[in-house]
């Protein structure tokens, strides 16, 4: 089929779902749900995409009109089956943003990873409204405040459930890597559902519709460029979650700071290795043992607004730059990925090494321009 023809026909399915959103909005059904079955509507029809477009340029204009369009909707309120609802979220706009970033990695680059943009929105579609759905419908559904917002253990079993059967179905279906068991694929499974939970659990104001895509798409393509790496990759997630309980128990971390922290371990140890992990692990360990030190003296000579429990957003101040060029490495490597990624994380540590030191030795504070 011609792509141009596709794209008119991608374009009315798109709109089918985008006014089904509405019709059940004017019908009476609250706005919560009529944006999850927009949402679910459109992920499933973004993963049929690769079935009808010779190639994702087309696609990509879509994804500019739609981020266009909703960025002019959002504060207007238009189109009420996905815009009506009371929580501030962008998660219409980023979706699209979501898409182009697969678009990007997993079809332009390299159009035998098509595979993992389709479990990726699977994942999105199905899992994210279902941990919604199941969160809010329970009567007692476990309750919990991460990086201020409002969670569900229920929400979250539901999701990390519904992502492990979604992604072992489509390495099923899908067949990317032809020699693995059984045993194998239940591997990818875990390993990639536990990381899309983590992505849920820390996404703000729609920003999981990305962070959920980067989660699931990342290990997919480690592996499909070499299926022997599952082993490590598992090792490095299991070294992750221990070096976030270590990390939380002597308090250098709050519960959404392990999380975070968590991610960023296991990406440098898995997706990196020794070389990537030893720079982030120095600035961890050193800048934490800083802020305990001399603590009290440092309190009563300035009122600090960090404690030295660092949550999710220190994490992504100090360690986010790196992460994000370790990513974009594991996407498209290029040697100065990881001078970048060095750069970032020495930054990262002068600012905060400065702070600390400062406010120990309480000098009077000078300005570099007078």
């Amino acid at each position: 089929m011609n792509d141009l023809v596709s794209f008119a026909l991608f374009s009315g399915v798109l709109g089918l779902g985008v006014g089904g959103g509405e019709l059940l909005r004017k019908l009476g059904l609250r706005s919560e749900m009529s944006r999850r079955f927009v949402h679910a509507y459109t992920g499933l029809a973004v993963i049929t995409a690769p079935y009808f477009f010779e190639s994702p340029d087309l696609i990509y204009l879509l994804c500019v009109t739609f981020i266009a369009v909703n960025l002019w909707a959002i504060p207007r309120r238009v189109f009420k089956g996905m815009h009506d609802i009371e929580r501030n979220s962008y998660g219409t706009v980023v979706f699209p943003i979501a898409l182009l970033f697969c678009l990007w990695t997993c079809w332009t680059l390299d159009p035998g990873r098509v595979f993992a943009l389709q479990i990726a929105f699977a994942v999105l579609a199905l899992s994210d409204p279902l941990a919604s759905w199941v969160g809010s419908s329970l009567p007692r559904p476990g309750r919990f405040e991460i990086d201020g917002q409002t969670k569900s253990w229920a929400g979250s079993s539901a999701f990390f459930g519904s992502a492990f059967v979604l992604t072992a179905a489509g390495l099923t279906v899908l067949e990317p890597f032809p020699g693995y068991g059984a045993g194998d694929i239940a591997g990818v499974a875990l390993l990639v559902a536990t990381l899309a939970t983590v992505a849920e659990l820390l996404g703000r104001r729609g920003w999981d519709n990305l962070t959920i895509v980067v989660a699931v798409t990342t290990p997919l393509v480690v592996l499909h460029s070499d299926p022997a790496r599952l082993s490590d990759l598992l090792t490095a997630l299991a070294w992750a979650v221990g070096f976030g309980g270590v990390a939380f128990a002597v308090r250098f971390l709050n519960p959404s700071g392990v999380l975070a922290a968590g991610v960023l371990a296991f990406a440098v140890v898995g997706l990196g290795g020794w070389d990537w992990a030893l720079p982030g692990f120095a600035f961890f360990m050193l800048s934490s043992v800083l802020s305990k030190i001399g603590r009290k003296r440092k309190l009563s000579g300035v009122q600090q607004e960090k404690g030295s429990r660092r949550d999710a957003r220190q994490v992504y101040a100090n360690g986010g730059v790196a992460g994000a060029l370790l990513v974009w490495h594991v996407f498209d490597p290029q040697p100065w990925l990881y001078w970048g990624f060095v750069g970032a994380f020495a930054a990262a540590a002068a600012d905060t090494w400065s702070s600390e030191i400062g406010t120990y030795f309480r000098a009077p504070t000078r300005s570099v321009w007078t």
